[in-house]
């Protein structure tokens, strides 16, 4: 574990040395390369950002990590990214945030907090904390940044009391199964929607099986169901491509994938929504009218996934 640990933080620090020259064909050609370096580096500034706060050092004894908030100027920046794809018809200008002051400081941040915080509960550790009346909460929505950028581009929807987002950009599926417990058992909702394998197709932490994949999320619906909530499973979106993985071809797997979570759903009594068919392109991709990036939905994007997860509450028992 420790050579893996050296290993990882001497690739951040030689990515960040060479950023201006590309990679050699033998390390493109490697899937662990890759996984490795879209986890840590290129992916957390192409998917977003997490905007929590970060883990400090481990104290003794088994008391729990301090979680420290975010500075304004980080928080700042990475309001200003998600607005960039939430924003109909606007350029999504990666090299902006990326060579910013701000967003290399959050990705040293990042890539220390990974090894004490892998699931990034300290993300909501603080909004939890003040959801007092969690009796009155309807619905979690759990996810990566589609999740995180819909929160913030329908405020009338996530109102933060009868309706939370739970969205963390880049994660994959076994990070949001890691804080599941925290950001959504522990709540009491009466519904969970969950929305997950976008970065597990990218890669983003590391190869995971159709079969991994399909686990995580068959874990995260029984643990809400054992105790006592509903559960709202959506189909992935669709992508041709995505831009911060390049070798990834994603459509024919999500279509798969999005075949397994309709019948998952179907056995399991958890309501089915099915975002893909209304974003689809015709040919696997996100229509460009919905979407600034092909991978992430616009205002006008969440406005027609909005219908169908309205739907889907009903569904599920909850008056939107």
């Amino acid at each position: 574990m420790r050579g893996l640990r050296k290993y990882l933080v001497n690739d951040f620090a030689r990515r960040e040395s060479d950023r201006s020259s590309s990679h050699s064909s033998a390390h493109l050609a490697s899937g662990w390369y890759r996984n490795v370096s879209a986890a840590l580096c290129t992916v957390l500034v192409a998917v977003g950002l997490p905007a929590g706060g970060l883990a400090q050092a481990q104290p003794a004894d088994g008391e729990a990590i301090p979680c420290a908030p975010m500075p304004m100027d980080q928080a700042e920046i990475l309001r200003a990214f998600r607005q960039s794809f939430i924003t109909p018809d606007q350029k999504v200008d990666y090299a902006v945030f990326t060579n910013s002051p701000a967003m290399r400081a959050l990705r040293q941040d990042e890539e220390q907090r990974r090894f004490s915080d892998y699931g990034n509960l300290c993300r909501y550790a603080e909004a939890n904390a003040r959801l007092k009346d969690k009796s009155a909460l309807d619905v979690v929505f759990i996810g990566d940044s589609i999740t995180e950028n819909w929160a913030q581009a329908d405020v009338a929807l996530f109102d933060g009391q009868k309706v939370v987002g739970r969205g963390i950009g880049g994660q994959t599926t076994p990070q949001m199964l890691l804080r599941f417990y925290a950001d959504v058992v522990a709540l009491h909702p009466k519904v969970v929607h969950i929305m997950a394998g976008t970065n597990d197709v990218a890669g983003n932490t590391g190869y995971r099986s159709d079969a991994d994949i399909e686990n995580n999320l068959r874990a995260m619906t029984e643990l809400a169901q054992a105790n006592g909530i509903r559960v709202i499973l959506a189909s992935i979106p669709p992508a041709a491509a995505f831009s911060w993985a390049p070798d990834v071809k994603p459509s024919n797997r999500i279509a798969r994938l999005n075949d397994f979570i309709q019948q998952y759903a179907k056995r399991r009594g958890a309501v089915f929504v099915d975002y893909f068919k209304i974003l689809n392109n015709g040919s696997g991709g996100l229509r460009s009218d919905l979407s600034n990036d092909g991978v992430h939905p616009n205002s006008r994007g969440y406005g027609v996934m909005k219908k169908l997860a309205t739907q889907a509450l009903r569904d599920a028992n909850i008056s939107k």
